[in-house]
């Protein structure tokens, strides 16, 4: 049953492909409606053997061309996906390679040992790179304890192995051992292989410490060999993502780095040129040395190669990889800021690739597949979630994702109301987010000013505003524009607010204070309260004094919040709604961007009931955002 069409399509990639002048006709079936039968015929009947085998090929890549989805003829037309590698990425990490027992053997060295100081039985295979082309003979039934139970429904082995193991096409004896016949070669890909390296002493390697000092990195510098490894050891049905899409990958502020840089023909990362020797804590932040972990510039970086990236506008999504201590925060702070309709997906794993029950490379495959889907478009096709993390399966909302234990299915929601808005399996959603976001987010990137008002500590001692650029002449976020605001504590009962503590508050806040402006033209405070959103009077005073001081103060509840700390345009602060301390830190940063730092009074112990006005202006544009983003 063929459509014309298709028939035109088959005919015209036959010719194409075989160079021989085919005869396709297609005839209408009288007896079945519009369908279509094809027929195929050669010129003459005389073509060799070889020739005719050669026509039936091209005639089959022809008709696969025309009969399978575009997605399938050309990878050009596949959807394009961004991915980021960020900082500390448990899903780009491995555990440090040990020596196998084969290369301990061969080299005469102390036998391979778990963790009870037994000797291990088995090696573990790495996936690595074949040198050279190798034939390799599998035995028959192998891959099943079960298939030869099943023998008859198998076909026949490719040939057998002698006692000698010499291979003979056909039986040679009644020991012989039937085989598939397998010739590997290095454009195949990664393999799984003993690892059979040494330390530079000869010893074996145990950790990722070497024989002389430093050490070897087990992250990955971007995503690109992830990707390779889910290809090639993940099953069928979900290993196939350059079937699913294309992929660019890029090093934001990636896991790792080139110590030694790297010639630009082997960058494997959407990067241009030669990359220059790298730093760690630098250049790549991975978990554990070197003071490694980002500092707050770094957010700057990672904002202005998510928007370049995304604002090119040839990217279905974009998928962010970073450490599960952190990714919560990132995926909201680029929920807010990059001006996309593009689907961002956070990502991140508790368990290293290669372990047992790694939960890496399946949350990369929902993510991909989650973004393929569409599922997260509405009927104009805009994006209708925001950015989600994806964990377990499940798609969280950005805003209200929180890491609450260091395992998988450690990720759950805050704030009580919603969050959990869908399933990787399909996928489908069952919730939407009705906060602001992306091309509607009032702090997105390409409505932050180029300057605002921050605050200084002038000669006198006193707190002044100051100009900040948030900018630079280029267009791009500066890192040292990035905000920096502390979260204190102040749920009252127990901690001395009365009596000759009393002024413990005023003590908390001000030197909260003194860090932050101290790093940073940009000052926030996020004030931890008791359910309730309640202050003691004294605390209210000390946060007062930091709103007389320029610096917008969030309320919100501690802990586990599970209700809302509603507006209340009469005071001085910002009332969090249901966000816990860590997000309502992020949405406050990204307002001081927006909206800078508050008018601050000539005399801040004395305000006038204008100046008062002044900063309750202010403070209406920061409570419009946490209201409604």
């Amino acid at each position: 049953m063929w459509s014309p069409r298709l028939v035109r399509k088959i005919a015209q990639a036959a010719r194409l492909l075989g160079g021989w002048e085919f005869i396709v006709a297609a005839s209408v079936n009288p007896g079945r409606g519009d369908g279509r039968t094809l027929a195929v015929t050669s010129p003459s009947p005389d073509q060799s053997r070889q020739s005719r085998r050669i026509r039936r090929t091209l005639l089959v890549a022809a008709i696969t061309a025309a009969i399978l989805p575009p997605a399938f003829a050309r990878a050009a037309d596949l959807p394009a996906i961004a991915v980021f590698a960020g900082p500390t990425a448990t899903i780009l990490n491995t555990d440090p390679a040990r020596t196998s027992q084969k290369a301990r053997d061969q080299h005469g060295l102390p036998p391979l040992v778990d963790w009870f100081g037994r000797r291990v039985a088995q090696d573990t295979l790495y996936p690595q790179r074949l040198a050279a082309p190798v034939t390799v003979y599998v035995e028959q039934f192998s891959a099943h304890p079960l298939e030869r139970d099943a023998a008859a429904l198998f076909a026949a082995p490719d040939g057998y192995l002698d006692a000698k193991n010499v291979f003979h096409r056909d039986r040679s004896g009644p020991g012989d051992r039937a085989v598939y016949e397998i010739v590997l070669r290095p454009e195949d890909g990664l393999y799984p292989l003993p690892y059979m390296a040494r330390r530079a002493d000869g010893s074996a390697w145990e950790g990722a410490e070497g024989s002389g000092g430093g050490f070897r990195q087990t992250l990955f510098p971007d995503a690109s060999r992830l990707f390779e490894e889910i290809e090639r050891m993940g099953s069928v049905l979900n290993g196939n993502l350059s079937g699913r899409a294309r992929f660019s990958f890029f090093r934001a502020a990636p896991p790792a780095g080139y110590l030694q840089g790297l010639p630009a023909a082997q960058r494997t990362d959407a990067g241009v040129g030669a990359i220059p020797a790298e730093k760690a804590g630098a250049d790549f932040y991975p978990y554990g040395y070197a003071n490694s972990y980002p500092p707050r510039a770094v957010l700057a970086q990672i904002t202005n190669a998510v928007e370049e990236t995304l604002a090119a506008g040839n990217f279905r999504g974009a998928l962010w990889l970073e450490g599960s201590p952190r990714v919560e925060d990132t995926v909201y702070w680029l929920n807010l800021v990059i001006d996309t309709d593009r689907l961002i997906v956070g990502a991140a794993a508790q368990r290293p690739n290669h372990r047992l029950s790694a939960d890496g490379p399946q949350t990369v495959v929902d993510a991909v597949d989650l973004i393929l889907s569409d599922v997260w478009r509405d009927t104009a096709g805009h994006n209708r979630t925001g950015a989600v993390l994806v964990e377990d399966q499940q798609v969280f909302a950005a805003r209200e994702v929180v890491k609450t234990a260091a395992r998988p299915g450690g990720f759950a929601t805050t704030g009580g109301h919603g969050g959990l808005i869908g399933s990787t399996i399909g996928p489908t959603l069952t919730f939407l987010p009705t906060r602001r976001f992306g091309h509607a987010s009032e702090v997105r990137f390409t409505q932050l000013p180029d300057h605002v008002a921050g605050v200084l500590i002038n000669g006198e001692g006193r707190w002044a505003n100051q100009s900040v650029a948030v900018k630079d002449p280029g267009g791009k976020l500066r890192g040292e524009a990035i905000p920096q605001v502390e979260a204190v504590d102040l749920s009252d009962w127990m901690t001395g607010t009365t009596g000759p503590n009393a002024k413990a508050a005023q003590r908390l806040v001000q030197d909260a204070l003194a860090r932050c402006v101290a790093d940073s033209p940009l000052v926030g405070l996020v004030a931890e309260s008791v359910q309730g959103g309640h202050f003691d009077q004294v605390e209210v005073e000390a946060l007062n004094q930091a709103a007389l001081q320029g610096v917008p103060v969030v309320k919100v509840f501690r802990g586990a919040n599970a209700g809302f700390v509603y507006p209340d345009p009469g005071n001085l602060f910002i009332e969090g709604s249901n966000l816990n301390s860590s997000k309502a830190r992020v949405l406050l940063m990204a307002c001081l961007l927006r909206y800078g730092s508050l008018p601050i009074p000539l005399d801040a112990k004395q305000p006038t009931p204008a100046e008062l006005e002044k900063i309750r202006a202010q403070l209406a544009l920061y409570q419009a955002v946490f209201d409604t983003h």
